[in-house]
């Protein structure tokens, strides 16, 4: 998904449709369309797109996929957009220790053919892949529930497991379409420390103390930097910008697609990050909208770096909090399904 909205900023296009249910069950598979800045549709244009569908949409037509190819009506760019789209990334990481050995799972869904090259070519060439969720499956057969979510602890058991077999530092998990990251990790470097889960919040808060300090060393912060958040967000953000003379939008519906649009208000040029509880994260110009694959990036570069300095993630956290102070949350989902579900969300 984050490559789709690097390719329409990249192909100048009108608009990008990806057909995914994300990390959703596979009963809610539907569409993402992206607008011609790279970001999600937003209004006016997505009553408008309704609207000439509900009203003006008569028939649709449809031509045989290798016919249209064979005419040009289609383009197929996945192997260009897939070295564009690392160039650029990888262009944006930072120098510094990669002795790092992590394990990587896809949840059955795109990440494994772009995530792992990524962090290969930024210099994590220790990279393993959890067997277990590899292959791409609509199905998502291999995952706790079926619910290929970075936020539904129980998929991280069996990777755990796998990575205590390797010897593994971390654990970095994407959801089917990429664009959302968990991470899992051991709170010592001892060879048989628990292994814990950090939340969506807690990972918003390291990525965004590490870009902020990245920035900060290189003298790329100003008076205009500001970073973007959405309500739900935990404010533990907003402290951490301050410390930096970075300006916090905080207050923002909940979506990526509004951070995209606070960008192009703020001036892509002084954005510097944004993220959201629901472990999306996004940083820089290439994109409008979540990415895990740069996520991954910056969280093994992090982690690499407090391994050389012999801590851990969990204590970057800790030494966040004395700094910020202690927040804490708790994620509770509850599942309607079907029919009856969406009636007593109607109730």
């Amino acid at each position: 998904t984050p490559q789709l909205s690097f390719l329409v900023r990249e192909k100048q296009c009108h608009c990008g449709i990806m057909v995914t249910a994300s990390h959703n069950p596979p009963s809610d598979n539907a569409v993402k369309v992206y607008w011609s800045t790279g970001g999600q549709i937003l209004p006016p244009h997505d009553q408008a797109i309704i609207q000439e569908v509900m009203e003006n949409v008569k028939d649709i037509e449809s031509t045989r996929f290798e016919t249209a190819l064979n005419d040009g009506q289609v383009s197929i760019c996945t192997a260009e957009i897939d070295a564009a789209f690392q160039k650029t990334l990888v262009q944006l990481s930072r120098p510094g220790p990669r002795d790092l050995k992590l394990v990587y799972s896809p949840l059955h869904g795109v990440g494994g053919n772009v995530i792992p090259a990524v962090l290969n070519a930024s210099g994590f060439e220790d990279v393993v892949m959890f067997p277990g969720h590899a292959n791409p499956d609509p199905d998502f057969t291999n995952v706790a529930g079926q619910i290929s979510n970075p936020e539904n602890v129980e998929v991280y058991q069996p990777i755990i497991e796998f990575a205590r077999q390797q010897s593994a530092d971390v654990i970095l998990v994407t959801d089917p379409d990429a664009d959302r990251l968990g991470c899992a990790a051991p709170v010592s470097l001892s060879a048989d420390a628990d292994w814990k889960i950090f939340n969506g919040n807690q990972l918003c808060a390291m990525l965004g103390a590490y870009r902020l300090e990245s920035l900060q060393q290189v003298g790329r912060l100003s008076d205009e930097s500001f970073q973007v958040t959405t309500l739900v967000t935990t404010q533990m953000l907003k402290r951490i910008g301050d410390s930096f003379g970075v300006t916090t939008h905080g207050d923002l519906l909940v979506g990526f697609k509004w951070i995209a649009g606070a960008i192009d208000q703020g001036g892509a040029e002084h954005f510097v990050y944004g993220t959201e509880e629901s472990h999306g994260f996004m940083i820089s110009d290439y994109c409008r909208d979540k990415d895990g694959a740069v996520a991954s990036m910056l969280l093994a570069e992090l982690a690499a770096r407090l391994k050389a300095d012999g801590k851990t993630l969990f204590d970057y956290l800790e030494s966040l909090y004395w700094q910020y102070g202690y927040h804490q949350e708790e994620l509770i989902t509850i599942y309607m399904e079907g029919s009856e579900g969406m009636g007593r969300m109607t109730r």
